[in-house]
């Protein structure tokens, strides 16, 4: 276990700083608010790990990040969310590079949650848009 963890850290040493934070354990978690064009605000609890995949295709661009979210409600609901992700990233430095998020609910489940942000890390905040896609879904879950 402790060689999969050198490895991990010498093939991401960017995932050590994530948000401006010591991350040896290559996890970030944060929390953040989305505003719907209607007004209503949707609280986001959202934790990322490095994701390495296995294989030949491991090294190449693609995925970087998976993890969970917590999509809030303005109506109290909580809805889990799984993750995927990719963090452009330089050798040693994740600020200010971007970054995409793909939410997305289980089979299943009741509304369907699907959706997608872009954004950056900016020192210990990140900040992430729609650009549009929430607008574009026709189910009415948001």
């Amino acid at each position: 276990m402790a060689f999969v963890l050198l490895v991990t850290w010498l093939l991401n040493p960017w995932a050590m700083h994530l948000g401006v934070r010591w991350t040896p354990a290559l996890t970030w978690h944060g929390v953040g608010k989305l505003q719907s064009t209607s007004g209503a605000s949707y609280g986001l609890f959202m934790e990322v790990s490095v994701y390495m995949r296995r294989g030949r295709r491991g090294m190449g661009r693609g995925q970087n990040l998976q993890g969970t979210a917590k999509l809030c409600t303005p109506q109290g609901e909580t809805y889990p969310l799984t993750v995927n992700g990719y963090l452009k990233r330089d050798w040693l430095d994740a600020d200010r590079k971007p970054a995409t998020f793909y939410f997305y609910s289980s089979k299943g489940a009741d509304p369907r949650r699907n959706f997608e942000l872009l954004g950056a890390g900016h020192g210990q905040e990140l900040v992430l848009e729609d650009k549009g896609n929430m607008a574009a879904r026709n189910d009415n879950s948001f």
